[in-house]
């Protein structure tokens, strides 16, 4: 059994859900687990958590202080090995004998494949996301850079080289079937070289939850539907702010609260959906908020929602947010992008609404608000299937801990 996993995350850490569970469930069972992530000037370059020793020196041409650098830069995303960080990672290897490299996210896979050794060195890709998708969605915007982002950031030009990756990796990890079922159609890719390790949450997010009553008392009295997480154009939340014109119509007892953060455009966007339909009384959105007050949001609120836009990028991974909300005991409302529908579907803990469908979205809420039987069962449901049942880390990382015994 291989001992050493190191792990290579191209950001900074903490924080990173997905990675703190899979360090914990790892090392929890008896592997020997290191990360390499970004330098931090104010953070310690070598640091622990819950076990896992953590090594903040991995390097990204991000800060472009001249043309000569920039050209560096261009041509490290040119050939998708970041020579920097390739010293970084081999270095990482040398030093802490390292068995398997598992490296989070697709940018940073050939980098890793370039600095190993020796073959004997095994490399597995996590893919949180549909990469190619995700990139296509986020492509530069303005001036020089988006030039060159329609080079570099084109859908076509990643989808090749993900697949390229999936070939000499030993091993690919993914959130969700759909993206092990994208994988497999698009890249040929054989069925027992992807395993799914889904974004369920740990038990301890209600067992170990700290309780905050100025949110639960500001929040509680009112039928308040959550979104909670990250603000894009992608998260659908201006099909959920359109909703509330018509509920607000119907029932002005029931508000949205938006909990997170995002570009200024799309909360610009968000702001003037509100001022426009006179929604100021029923949407509160509020900025970023410590992973600390999350259960007492979800637990102030009634329904947690995941209103996604469909697409690509959206139709193959799932946020930890869902599996948050149920284990919370809330039903959950969400959009019909097809991991959310098939998840809730398969534990009943919710309603689904067309996707990018504010009429849909209304009559769902007003569904949920006016059938408390409805509502109880979809509780219940979800806090059985989630607290109590198969859908958490601490059996979704066992599957984690038997793939690396296996390995």
């Amino acid at each position: 059994m291989s001992k050493r996993i190191g792990m290579v995350l191209g950001k900074k850490f903490p924080p990173d859900v997905r990675v703190e569970k899979e360090a914990r469930s790892l090392t929890g069972a008896g592997f020997e687990v290191h990360l390499l992530c970004l330098a931090e000037p104010d953070k310690a370059s070598e640091d622990t958590f819950e076990g896992m020793q953590v090594h903040r020196w991995l390097t990204l041409r991000k800060n472009r202080t001249g043309r000569l650098d920039a050209i560096k830069n261009f041509k490290d995303q040119l050939t998708f090995v970041f020579r920097k960080c390739k010293k970084d990672i081999s270095k990482f290897i040398r030093e802490f004998n390292i068995d398997v490299v598992h490296v989070h996210d697709l940018p940073l896979v050939q980098t890793a494949i370039s600095a190993r050794a020796c073959k004997d060195i095994q490399i597995v890709a996590d893919f949180h996301e549909n990469y190619p998708a995700t990139v296509q969605r986020k492509q530069r915007q303005q001036g020089w850079s988006r030039l060159i982002g329609k080079y570099l950031d084109n859908y076509n030009r990643w989808s090749k080289h993900e697949k390229l990756i999936c070939n000499h990796v030993n091993h690919v990890i993914v959130v969700v079937e759909e993206m092990k079922d994208h994988l497999i159609k698009i890249h040929g890719l054989p069925d027992e070289k992807i395993s799914v390790i889904t974004n369920t949450e740990s038990t301890r997010f209600v067992t170990n939850c700290k309780i905050y009553d100025k949110i639960i008392d500001r929040y509680s009295s009112d039928y308040t539907l959550l979104y909670i997480g990250g603000i894009g154009p992608h998260r659908g939340l201006d099909t959920a702010v359109k909703g509330m014109k018509r509920i607000k119509e119907k029932e002005p007892a029931i508000k949205l609260l938006i909990v997170g953060k995002g570009r200024d455009s799309v909360l610009e966007n968000l702001n003037g959906i509100i001022f426009k339909d006179h929604l100021e009384p029923f949407v509160e959105i509020v900025g970023w908020q410590p992973f600390d007050y999350v259960y007492s949001y979800i637990k102030a609120c009634k329904v947690g929602l995941i209103p996604h836009h469909f697409g690509e990028h959206t139709d193959n991974t799932v946020p930890h947010k869902l599996f948050q909300y149920m284990m919370a005991g809330k039903p959950v409302l969400v959009s019909s992008c097809r991991p959310l529908a098939r998840i809730v579907g398969q534990m009943d803990s919710g309603l689904v609404f067309q996707a990018g469908d504010p009429e849909d979205f209304a009559k769902k809420v007003l569904t949920l608000y006016e059938n408390q039987e409805q509502y109880e069962y979809f509780s219940n449901n979800a806090v059985k299937h989630t607290l109590h049942g198969q859908w958490n880390w601490d059996h979704t990382g066992q599957q984690l801990v038997n793939f690396y015994s296996n390995l």
